[in-house]
C-alpha cells in the first residue's frame, strides 16, 4: 500500500463506518424510546399506510361498541318503563275482572273505577315522561332509531318503539294482502275540467300482465276490478273503502239537525245511490248502532283510534256524509262525527259512482273506494307502467309505481301529476314529503334547486341523493318521409269538398282553412300512409314514406295553390288538370335541429342509431345525451332543461315528423317563424339510493305539486280495529266486561314490543362481543406492523454502541497513519 498524505482513505472509511453505526444507534434508541418500529413514513411507507387504516378501524370499532352500549342503555330504560306499564295493565285487568262480578253494585264499581282511572293517568304519565338523553321513548315521537354499530358507513342496527299511551294501547291491527304496491284514491277526476281517467291497453301492468284499457267516461269502478280479475293471472282484485275520523266527535245529533249518508253504486248506473238520514243520537255509540241498523251490509260503522268513528265497506263503493245543522245552527260534521279536513280525502270528484261527477258541498265529506290486490300464492305483487304508460297513469288509478333499482325520476316542471301542475316554486312544508320513512323539512329556497338541497340535507337519514334531470322519449317514425308537397295560396276551399289521396277519399272538409285540409288528410292517414301539417308561414306540408297520388274529385287540389318545391314524376304522381304540370322531387334524408342553442346536424333520419350518434357528438356543447330506450324510442336526457328548435333547412319539418316532435313545436310567440319556436323539456328531480336499495316515497298533494315525485314503494296502511283503553271504565257491569279485551290487546302490544326490544338487546350484546373481538385482532395485527421488538432493538443498540466506539478508535488510528511519512523524511 503506498504512503500518501493528500488522501487518507482509511480515515474516510472509518468516518463512514462511524456515521453508519451512529445512525443505527439513533434508530435503535428512537425505537426503544417510542416503542414503535415505524416512527416516520421513511421507516416503512406501506406499513404506515396499513397501520393508519387499522387505527381508523380500531377507533371506529371502539366508538361502535360505545354506541351499542348507549343503545342497550336506551332499550333498558324503555324496557324498564314497559315493565311497570305491564304491572299497571295487569292491575287494571284485575280491577275489570272484579268489577265484572255480578255481586257488586254500581257504587262498589265506582270505587274500583276511581283506581282504574288513576292507573290510566299513570300510563299516560309514564309514556310522556320516560326519556333517554332528552328523547321521549314511549310517546310515539322517537321514530326509527339507527344505531351505528360498525366502523364503516351505514353499518347500523335499527329499531323503533311505538306510542305506549292510552290512546294507542288496546288497538289491534290487520294488514291488507297488497305487497309491493299500494292502492289509494281511485278514479280521480280533474275537479275543474271534470276529465275522467283514461289509460291505454298496455299502460298499466300487474306482475307484467296488462290490466287492459280503461275509460273513466264509460267504465266504472267495478269494470276496473273485473278487468284486473279477467286479465291478470294469479292476482285477485276486490274493492274496499275505509274512512277514519281524525278526531273524536260528540255523536250527538241535535233536534232539527240531519245527517245524510249517501252510498253510491259501482255498477255503472249514473243515478244509483242510496241515501240514509239520521235525525237523533245522543253519543257516538248510539250513532254507530243506528248506522249499522239502517245501512245493513252497505256500510259498517265502528269505534276505534281512541274512540273515533270508522266507516267502511268491502265493495269499494263511494259514500258521502252531509250534515244539515238547521236545528243547532252551529254543529258541523267535524263536531258530530270528527271528520276534519285532515281525515277527508282532498278530492274534487270521483267516477266510481256510476260515471257521475260528484262534488262535495260546504259541509260534506266524500270518500272514494280503493282496490285491494291479493296474490293467490301469497307472493309479492308488482304494479308497473307498461311500454306506453307512465307513473302518472298508475297514480290516476290509485296505484304506485314499484321500483327496486334504487332510482326514482320525478315529473318535470310544466308536467301534470294527479295533484295538478308541477311547480317547484310552491316549496315544501315540513311533513309534506317522506322519503324512506324520513320526514323532509320545509324548503328554504322555493325552487327546483331549493327542493333538491332540502332533500339532500336529509341524505344521511334517507340514504338518497337528489339531482336535477330532464328526460323525454320520442316515438320515431319507422322510416323517413321521402315525398313532400309544400303548397300555399290558391282560392278559398269550400267546406264539404273532398280529396282523393292514394286512392282513399278523405272525409268532407269541416272548414275552409289549410288546418281543416290537414285534419281531413290526417283522419285517413292510417289507410293512406300520408300525413299533413301546417306551418307558421301558412304552408301546408303533405308527407309520405313513398309516392303520393292526389286526385281532385272536385276542385280541391287546385285550391291548394302553387307547389313551391320541385318534384320529379318518378317519385310521385299528381293528377288533375289544375296541377298537371307540377314538378315533383324527393326530400333529402338529412336535416338539423337546434338543441340548447347548438345546431345539431342529423345525417340520416331513417337510422335512429345514427340520430343518437349525431346528437351525442354535440353533447359537450348541448349538455344533452341521447340514447334508445327499452321501448325503442329516442330518449333525450340532461341535468337541466332541454330546448329543441327546428333548424333552418327546408327539411326541418321532415325531421320533426321523423323524430316525433312535430306536434310538440308550435309558434307560441306568434312571429310566423316555426324555426324560432322552442319545445322545452323541463327538468325534474331524480333520486338515487346511495346503497342501491328501493326508495319509498310518501307525499301529499302539496308534495307532488312542489316536487313532481309520485308516491311509490309504500305499504298499504293497516286497518285499525279494537278500542283504545283511554275511554275504558269499570263503573258499570257492561263497561267492565268491555274493558277486558282492549286491556288484553294492550298487554299483547307491550309483550310484542318488549320481545322486540329484548331481541335487539341480546343482539347488541353479541354485536359488542364481536366488535371487541375484531378490535382485539386488528390491534394485534397493527402491533405486528408498527411495534418495536425490544429484544432485537436492544441487541441492535448494543451492537451499534460497540461499533461506534470501535469506529472512533480506528478513526484515530487512521488519522495518525500519515505521521509515518515523517519517519522517512527524518532518515
Amino acid at each position: 500500500m503506498p504512503l500518501v498524505i493528500n488522501t487518507n482513505v482509511a480515515s474516510l472509511n472509518a468516518q463512514r463506518q462511524l456515521v453508519a453505526s451512529g445512525n443505527d444507534m439513533s434508530e435503535a434508541m428512537e425505537r426503544l424510546s417510542s416503542g414503535r418500529r415505524i416512527n416516520t413514513a421513511a421507516d416503512d411507507a406501506a406499513g404506515l399506510a396499513i397501520s393508519n387504516r387499522q387505527t381508523s378501524q380500531i377507533r371506529g370499532l371502539g366508538q361502535a361498541i360505545r354506541n351499542a352500549n348507549d343503545g342497550v342503555s336506551l332499550i333498558q330504560t324503555a324496557e324498564g318503563a314497559l315493565d311497570e306499564t305491564t304491572n299497571i295493565l295487569q292491575r287494571m285487568r284485575e280491577l275489570a275482572i272484579q268489577a265484572a262480578n255480578g255481586i257488586y253494585s254500581d257504587a262498589d264499581r265506582a270505587t274500583l273505577d276511581a283506581e282504574f282511572q288513576q292507573l290510566l293517568d299513570e300510563l299516560d304519565r309514564i309514556a310522556e315522561t320516560t326519556s333517554f338523553n332528552g328523547q321521549k321513548l314511549l310517546d310515539g315521537s322517537l321514530g326509527n332509531v339507527d344505531l351505528q354499530v360498525g366502523a364503516e358507513a351505514y353499518q347500523t342496527i335499527d329499531f323503533s318503539i311505538t306510542a305506549m299511551n292510552t290512546k294507542t294501547l288496546g288497538l289491534g291491527t290487520t294488514s291488507s294482502d297488497v305487497s309491493g304496491a299500494r292502492t289509494a284514491d281511485l278514479l280521480n277526476l280533474d275537479a275543474a275540467a271534470g276529465t275522467p281517467v283514461a289509460i291505454g291497453d298496455s299502460d298499466v301492468l300487474i306482475n307484467g300482465q296488462s290490466i287492459g284499457a280503461f275509460d273513466g267516461s264509460t267504465d266504472t269502478f267495478q269494470d276496473l276490478i273485473d278487468n284486473i280479475n279477467e286479465n291478470v293471472d294469479g292476482v285477485s282484485a276486490t274493492g274496499y273503502n275505509i274512512a277514519n275520523a281524525g278526531t273524536v266527535g260528540t255523536g250527538a245529533i241535535q233536534a232539527g239537525d240531519t245527517l245524510t249518508i249517501s252510498i253510491f253504486d259501482i255498477d255503472g248506473v249514473s243515478t244509483a245511490r242510496t241515501d240514509f238520514t239520521f235525525t237523533q243520537a245522543n253519543n257516538l255509540n248510539e250513532l254507530v248502532a243506528a248506522i249499522n241498523n239502517k245501512t245493513g251490509s252497505l256500510l259498517t260503522a265502528s269505534l276505534s283510534e281512541a274512540g273515533t268513528l270508522v266507516l267502511s265497506n268491502d265493495t269499494g263503493a263511494a259514500f258521502s256524509l252531509t250534515y244539515d245543522n238547521a236545528g243547532s245552527t252551529t254543529d258541523t260534521l267535524a263536531d258530530v262525527l270528527g271528520f276534519t279536513d285532515a281525515s277527508v280525502i282532498d278530492q274534487g270528484g270521483i267516477n266510481s259512482a256510476g260515471n257521475q261527477f260528484i262534488a262535495a258541498g260546504d259541509d260534506a265529506a266524500l270518500f272514494t273506494g280503493s282496490i285491494a290486490l291479493t296474490a293467490d300464492d301469497g307472493g309479492d305483487i308488482a304494479v308497473t307502467a307498461g311500454p306506453e304508460g307512465t307513473a302518472t297513469d298508475l297514480a290516476s288509478l290509485g296505484f304506485q309505481q314499484t321500483s327496486g333499482d334504487g332510482t326514482v325520476k320525478g315529473v318535470s316542471n310544466g308536467a301534470t301529476v294527479p295533484a295538478g301542475t308541477v311547480d317547484f316554486s310552491e316549496g315544501l312544508e315540513t311533513g309534506d314529503l317522506k322519503i324512506n320513512g324520513v320526514v323532509i323539512e320545509a324548503t328554504q329556497n322555493d325552487s327546483l334547486q331549493g327542493v333538491i338541497d332540502t332533500i339532500n340535507n336529509a341524505t344521511s337519514d334517507t340514504n338518497v341523493v337528489a339531482t336535477s334531470n330532464a328526460t323525454e322519449a320520442f316515438d320515431e317514425n319507422s322510416q323517413v318521409f321521402a315525398t313532400e308537397f309544400v303548397s300555399t295560396g290558391g282560392a278559398a276551399i269550400t267546406a264539404g269538398q273532398n280529396l282523393i289521396i292514394n286512392g282513399i277519399t278523405t272525409s268532407n272538409f269541416a272548414g275552409t282553412t289549410l288546418e281543416d285540409v290537414a285534419t281531413a288528410i290526417n283522419d285517413v292517414s292510417d289507410n293512406t300512409g300520408v300525413t299533413a301539417a301546417v306551418d307558421d308561414n301558412g304552408e301546408i306540408h303533405i308527407f309520405a314514406a313513398g309516392p303520393i297520388v292526389i286526385a281532385d274529385g272536385t276542385a280541391t287540389v287546385a285550391n291548394l295553390g302553387g307547389l313551391q318545391d320541385a318534384f320529379t314524376a318518378a317519385t310521385a304522381v299528381v293528377s288533375g288538370t289544375a296541377v298537371a304540370d307540377a314538378d315533383l322531387s324527393t326530400i333529402a334524408a338529412n336535416s338539423d335541429l337546434v338543441i340548447n342553442g347548438q345546431v345539431v346536424a342529423l345525417t340520416d333520419l331513417g337510422d335512429l342509431t345514427q340520430v343518437v350518434a349525431d346528437i351525442n357528438i354535440s353533447e359537450a356543447q348541448t349538455g344533452v345525451h341521447a340514447e334508445i330506450d327499452d321501448n325503442g324510442e329516442l330518449s333525450l336526457s340532461s341535468t337541466s332543461n332541454i330546448s329543441i328548435q327546428l333548424g333552418t333547412s327546408r327539411t326541418a319539418m321532415t325531421a320533426a315528423h321523423s323524430l316525433g316532435i312535430m306536434d310538440l313545436i308550435s309558434d307560441t310567440d306568434a312571429d310566423g317563424a316555426l324555426n324560432a319556436t322552442s319545445y322545452v323539456i323541463g327538468a325534474g328531480i331524480e333520486l338515487t339510493s346511495i346503497n342501491e336499495t328501493t326508495i319509498s316515497i310518501e307525499g301529499n298533494a302539496s308534495a307532488q305539486t312542489a316536487t313532481g315525485l309520485l308516491n311509490q314503494n309504500t305499504e298499504l296502511s293497516s286497518v285499525v280495529t279494537g278500542s283504545a283503553i283511554a275511554n275504558l271504565s269499570v263503573a258499570t257491569y257492561t263497561s267492565a266486561q268491555e274493558a277486558i279485551s282492549p286491556i288484553d290487546n294492550a298487554l299483547e302490544t307491550i309483550n310484542a314490543t318488549r320481545s322486540d326490544l329484548g331481541a335487539i338487546n341480546n343482539r347488541l350484546e353479541f354485536t359488542m362481543s364481536n366488535l371487541s373481538n375484531i378490535s382485539e385482532n386488528t390491534a394485534a395485527a397493527r402491533s405486528r406492523i408498527v411495534d418495536a421488538d425490544f429484544a432485537a432493538e436492544s441487541a441492535n443498540l448494543s451492537r451499534a454502541q460497540v461499533l461506534q466506539q470501535a469506529s472512533q478508535a480506528m478513526l484515530a488510528q487512521a488519522n495518525a497513519q500519515p505521521q509515518q511519512v515523517l519517519q522517512l523524511l527524518q532518515g
